[in-house]
């Protein structure tokens, strides 16, 4: 540190910035202003020895003042520091309190400082972000100057003080005073009391803590951070005071700085791509209509709908159910039997009888049933399905279980590739109350049995084999396998997916249990010549999904009936305005939940498109090639409308300057894009409009296999802003909580994702006799009663959108400062897409480590673009564009990264490599090979 000035006037509180030459005039800040080689105070502020409350006010306010005016020179001027000087005693002492700051977000923490001059000590430790422990302040007399500039400076980071020693303590300032002046004392107490803080006497460490003059709710304990009980350390404590904000106080406000480009304070317009060019034609500002028509209400934008939905759960439904058209034999008696206690799960629509598969083969929207119902593609075929040709199907497939004695409740499981046999198996399990379960049959063989093994189903579905990028997989080699250690198996059917291979199974384990799919559907001698769609409960279950397993056994996630088709037509017809004969396309294998809300489409009077195949193959001249544009083309050929993908995707074309115009690739059917899978970089947003046209709605889009659904969601009624998820879904009450159980959304701070009142597609329950537990503990046991869904988010309070940071078990922190790994992701997409394919970004912390670790890995595109100068360059522009704080402490290159069957990357698994934890590879990797290298990576470094 350079020497710093010596005030010219007497007793002061200065606040300097360095260097001198880089800071200019700093408007609005009453005070005289030093200057000295080398620094250049920004104000000077002159503070009273004496104990005078009105002074010491006075003093305060304008310390604020100035130090909000430092902040920003020092953020413009982009320097490292910024000091506070004290000069408590003339020219006697000096004391100072250094304090970094990054960008305009915040400044970061206190820096260690020792400065012992006479009777004077300050001793000033960090031990966490934003944590900054002032430990022992010895002083002759006691001193307004030192409380007030101690005050200024938790105000200054926004540190929340605690008395309760069980609730995480920010900032804890000990003051002890070798003399008794009440006067004093009392003197400074109602200094922070004016100003809305709390100085609360300490006690004997032998004593109890007592509360706060004014009440302080202290939140649940955060199990990351430590706790502070300055009071009782060492045991010595005398007397003295302790130093608290009130809780109710507001923030300060400061700009401040966000990963999708959108000020949270409104200092810049936010980005808006797109908006919809006649919304009063939309279905969504039809329902709204019939809410005001209906309800009395005058509601003209979706934000007065959704808080509406959210607060009436029971008539949003209710209205739902009717507007788009819910398939019932018996009506229900109430909307839900308890519209707050989320677990154990209420009951919709109690009363009612329905099917499933009725309601997507014989949608209340009304279809041609000549019209397709289906088109299916593959990198070398097109099939086209009507409704009454599928129907009729469903029936033939319906005869062979009948014939098979499927009862209700039964297990059927498909190793299937997303073909219209595959749905064509699932409508027809559900139609008799089975319940179906698929998994992909790109999957190994431990994988399955992980999966289906605990559910033990009766029918399995599987094809011989697929084909996936130019070549032929064989899938029954793998049956073999399963059918050997799967005794609950009745039979297995075998769809002849590709011509030439073939359908048998060796091995004595299959004798009189294999059918091919044309066998198993004529084995019924009397099959009912109309189909028959079993009536049943609201909640009866349709599906069993899978968790990712990636560190344990895949919990068997049980979805209804109800809940599943009424979400899925809500998000349809509603969110996302599609419309009898339009043509809905997701990418997706049969194992992701978008399978099944794309195949819901049918209850909407959609047309869906199934793919089975490369994204990077198509069909041509009979055969398939190679070709970036296979999905535009494929959009292009089937006249498309809405077309769902993963986010890697569209990096992927992103990367490669993909422009589908520039090919004679018009895409004048396609409406909307939606994204999923893992956060859509801000980056990526402006290169959809560039590459697919100006009139999409590009539908970000975030929920779960859990929910089997959406929290955020499109609207036509909402504009698309960059890097933001448009709005969250009616009736899905999403907040953003911090580590306390506090609600943080308003204030544009990152959180968990939780929603706190009960929603429909809610699961049933979890699969097995452990079922209940493991349900609690997944979505119930970090806040209790309110679902905890794992992602990390952030609102941004001036359009509403949803930003998400990645998933909360990959949360980053750093000195205890919380961020997500897709944060560092789209600054590599942005800045590095020449140089870096990939990549993991992970938060190290062993049990003989005191802080946590960034640690980056980096799969090349190249490994000879690996080098010392770029670790410098990407941490360079990490402190650049996000904070110091963001800046990984490891880079290193990898040779792969490890992800899941549905593309996900497991930072779960290596995160606790790294941290020395002995994690037991999941054939839910679908790379998990890789994992080793991680291994031996971790012992060696």
């Amino acid at each position: 540190m350079p020497t710093a000035p010596r005030s010219t006037c007497g007793t002061a509180v200065m606040i300097a910035a360095e260097p001198a030459d880089a800071l200019g005039a700093t408007a609005g800040v009453e005070a005289k202003v030093a200057e000295a080689p080398g620094w250049r105070a920004v104000a000077a502020i002159p503070v009273p020895d004496e104990t005078d409350a009105a002074a010491a006010d006075d003093a305060i306010e304008g310390v604020e003042a100035a130090t909000t005016a430092a902040v920003g020179v020092v953020a413009a001027a982009a320097t490292d520091a910024l000091v506070f000087e004290m000069d408590v005693d003339g020219d006697e002492a000096l004391d100072w309190v250094e304090v970094a700051a990054v960008n305009v977000v915040y400044v970061e923490a206190l820096d260690g400082v020792e400065v012992e001059e006479d009777d004077v000590e300050v001793d000033v430790e960090v031990e966490e972000a934003d944590v900054a422990v002032v430990e022992d302040v010895m002083l002759s007399t006691p001193s307004t100057a030192l409380f007030t500039l101690l005050y200024c400076v938790c105000r200054l980071l926004n540190s929340e003080l605690r008395l309760d020693p069980a609730a995480p303590v920010a900032v804890a300032a000990a003051f002890e005073t070798e003399t008794s002046d009440a006067d004093a004392c009392a003197c400074a107490v109602e200094t922070m009391d004016a100003n809305n803080a709390v100085l609360v006497p300490r006690w004997e460490a032998s004593s109890e803590i007592p509360p706060p003059a004014s009440p302080i709710s202290a939140p649940k304990p955060n199990p990351h951070l430590p706790l502070y009980d300055r009071s009782i350390r060492d045991g010595h404590r005398n007397n003295g005071f302790v130093l608290f904000r009130h809780p109710q106080q507001p923030p300060r406000t400061m700009a401040t700085s966000i990963n999708d480009g959108h000020p949270t304070n409104g200092s810049s317009e936010p980005n808006i791509l797109w908006q919809h060019p006649s919304p009063h034609d939309t279905q969504m500002w039809e329902f709204l209509q019939r809410v005001n028509n209906r309800y009395n209400k005058s509601f003209t934008t979706y934000d007065e709908l959704f808080q509406w939905s959210i607060k009436d759960i029971e008539q949003v439904w209710g209205e739902i159910w009717e507007y788009c058209g819910i398939r019932a034999s018996q009506p229900y008696k109430t909307v839900v039997t308890d519209n707050k206690t989320m677990f154990p799960r209420p009951t919709w629509f109690d009363g009612a009888l329905l099917n499933f598969a009725e309601n997507l083969l014989y949608p209340t929207q009304h279809v041609d049933e000549d019209a397709p119902a289906v088109i299916a593609a593959t990198e070398t075929t097109r099939e086209t399905v009507s409704w009454k040709e599928l129907r009729e199907r469903v029936r033939q497939c319906q005869a062979g279980m009948l014939a098979m004695k499927l009862q209700s409740g039964d297990r059927v499981a498909g190793y299937v590739a997303n073909h219209t046999n595959a749905l064509v198996a699932m409508l027809a399990a559900t139609s008799l109350g089975a319940i179906w379960t698929a998994v992909s049959p790109d999957t190994g063989v431990t994988a399955v049995l992980d999966r289906m093994i605990q559910i033990e189903p009766v029918l399995l579905f599987t094809d011989n084999a697929v084909m996936y990028n130019g070549k032929t997989h064989p899938v029954l080699p793998k049956v073999k396998e399963i059918m050997a250690s799967m005794p609950s198996l009745k039979a297995t059917i075998v769809f002849e997916t590709v011509a030439s291979m073939g359908t048998s199974v060796e091995g004595p384990e299959s004798a009189n249990k294999v059918l091919t799919y044309t066998s198993f559907n004529s084995m019924n001698p009397s099959p009912p010549k109309e189909l028959h769609f079993e009536q049943l409960p609201p909640d009866h279950p349709v599906y069993i999904l899978y968790s990712s397993g990636t560190t344990g056994a895949p919990k068997c996630i049980v979805h209804g009936a109800i809940g599943t088709l009424i979400q899925h037509k809500k998000e349809h017809i509603l969110q996302s305005d599609i419309r009898p004969g339009d043509r809905l396309f997701y990418f997706t294998t049969c194992t992701w939940m978008m399978w099944h809300w794309l195949v819901s489409g049918l209850a909407s009077g959609a047309t869906l498109i199934l793919y089975d195949g490369s994204p990077f193959q198509y069909l041509s001249n009979g055969s398939s090639v190679k070709d970036d544009l296979a999905m535009p083309r494929l959009i292009n050929e089937l006249r498309i409308t809405q077309f769902g993908t993963s986010a890697k995707y569209l990096s992927v074309l992103e990367q490669k300057s993909i422009l589908p115009h520039n090919h004679a690739l018009p895409l004048e059917s396609l409406k909307a894009i939606y994204s999923t899978g893992s956060p859509l970089a801000p980056s990526t947003f402006q290169y959809v409009y560039k590459a697919f046209g100006p009139n999409i709605n590009l539908g970000s889009i975030t929920g779960g296999t859990d929910i089997i659904s959406l929290f955020g969601a499109p609207c036509p009624l909402h504009p698309v802003y960059e890097g933001e998820i448009q709005v969250l879904g009616l009736g899905m009450a999403v907040q953003a909580w911090d580590y306390t159980g506090k609600d943080v959304s308003a204030s544009g701070e990152p959180g968990d994702l939780v929603c706190v009142r009960p929603f429909p597609c809610q699961p049933v329950r979890f699969w097995g006799p452990t079922g209940e537990s493991k349900y609690r503990a997944s979505y119930f046991e970090l806040f209790e009663g309110v679902w905890h869904h794992g992602d990390f988010v952030r609102f941004n309070p001036e359009t509403g959108g949803l930003v998400m940071l990645g998933r909360s078990d990959g949360i980053l922190k750093p000195s205890g400062v919380r961020f997500g790994s897709a944060e560092i992701y789209n600054v590599l997409l942005k800045h590095f897409p020449e140089e870096v394919e990939d990549a993991l970004c992970i938060g190290r912390r062993r049990k003989t480590d005191t802080d946590e670790t960034v640690v980056l890995f980096l799969k090349m595109k190249d490994d000879g673009l690996f080098n010392d100068g770029l670790v410098r360059d990407i941490k360079a522009v990490v402190r650049k564009e996000l904070s110091a704080r963001h800046v990984p402490g490891i880079i290193d290159r990898c040779p792969e990264i490890p992800v899941t069957t549905n593309g996900k990357k497991v930072e779960g698994a290596v995160k606790q490599i790294l941290c020395g934890m002995n994690v037991k590879t999941s054939a839910s990797v679908a790379n998990a090979a890789c994992l080793d290298w991680y291994r031996e990576w971790a012992a060696t470094h």
